[in-house]
């Protein structure tokens, strides 16, 4: 018979990942819920024994399974999969602790590494081993997770975190920081799901990370400053300072009645997302896209949770990455306090 005297070697064409490698006899070759669609195929009849095509890497391919645990009040809670939440929300309690572990024939592992308070970041773990504080009042404040070996080449790690006083933030994936640093706001919950490399994020993709002071942890005047943000109406276009130059005269302080590119060289001096805080302005002495600006710059108030709020002849709430991106044309954007006054 055939399946005696001969080998059937096979090899199919997946959308997204191209050529995978030879399979034979009854191997499964193609992917499984990874939403690739098979374009071509490839079939040899070769004599058992005689040569025949490499059957080195992956001929099948399918979403490998991750299972995660929090350590929450000193206790490992029970492991989760993909997607679900593991730690609490709604209750204020940090957590203290991770551990994740992927399962699949394709080589590789997970890391994982926390930045704690009072503490800064840990060393790295990977594939299921513990990672905790040894101290309770030290909870988590960001997460960096990543895949290793061909995992890393054929699948991306998403992960957001449930922060105290802020609520769930955007997901984020392969190694970037997810939660805060600095700020005492702490993770409570995170949900970790694997994808096709390549593919779309499980949810909105929004300020994964929050940079600056978030919102909840403003004094009262910062507060004030936000608040009065969000009631002082446009004076025009072209006059952005003076926008913020209303608000603070509101809130009790002097009117600069200067323009942004002065408030770039007076006021602004961190680059540093540590140093950001509620109702501190960001500004660019110049940039390109309109001929004003290219000669007074543009100024924006910043109002936590990776927020901004500008005046363009009417008042916008921005998100500040894009901000930030758009009017770094020809400086690089810095920030400081209105008239060099703090308020925190």
């Amino acid at each position: 018979s055939l399946a005696k005297d001969y080998d059937v070697y096979y090899r199919v064409h997946a959308s997204n990942i191209g050529w995978m490698a030879w399979a034979k006899d009854g191997e499964e070759a193609g992917t499984t819920g990874m939403s690739c669609s098979l374009e071509a195929v490839q079939i040899k009849l070769i004599k058992k024994g005689a040569s025949h095509p490499d059957t080195s890497g992956y001929s099948h391919l399918e979403i490998p399974s991750v299972t995660y645990s929090s350590q929450v009040k000193g206790a490992w809670q029970n492991s989760v999969s993909a997607g679900e939440v593991s730690g609490t929300t709604g209750q204020g309690i940090p957590i203290t602790g991770f551990s994740a572990k992927t399962t699949s024939s394709v080589a590789g592992g997970i890391n994982y590494q926390l930045h704690l308070s009072n503490v800064g970041w840990t060393s790295g773990k990977s594939n299921g081993v513990q990672l905790s504080s040894t101290a309770e009042s030290n909870s988590v404040e960001a997460i960096k997770i990543s895949l290793s070996g061909d995992l890393a080449t054929y699948f991306d790690v998403w992960y957001r975190v449930h922060v105290d006083n802020v609520g769930w933030l955007g997901w984020t994936k392969n190694g970037s920081v997810a939660g805060s640093t600095g700020y005492g706001a702490h993770v409570q919950a995170i949900q970790v799901r694997l994808t096709r490399k390549g593919a779309n994020a499980p949810g909105s993709t929004v300020s994964p990370c929050l940079l600056g002071q978030p919102t909840a942890f403003a004094n009262p005047m910062q507060k004030k400053i936000v608040d009065l943000a969000r009631q002082v109406p446009s004076p025009g276009p072209g006059l952005c300072s003076e926008w913020i130059a209303d608000i603070y005269e509101r809130a009790g302080f002097r009117n600069v009645h200067t323009d942004a590119c002065d408030y770039y060289w007076d006021y602004c001096k961190y680059t540093d997302y540590s140093h950001l805080k509620v109702g501190m302005v960001i500004a660019v002495p110049s940039h390109t896209h309109t001929r004003m600006g290219s000669i007074y710059g543009h100024v924006c108030l910043y109002i936590g949770n990776n927020q901004v709020m500008d005046n363009v002849g009417r008042i916008r709430t921005l998100d500040m990455a894009y901000w930030l991106d758009y009017y770094s044309t020809s400086y690089k954007p810095k920030w400081g306090w209105y008239d060099n006054v703090p308020l925190a």
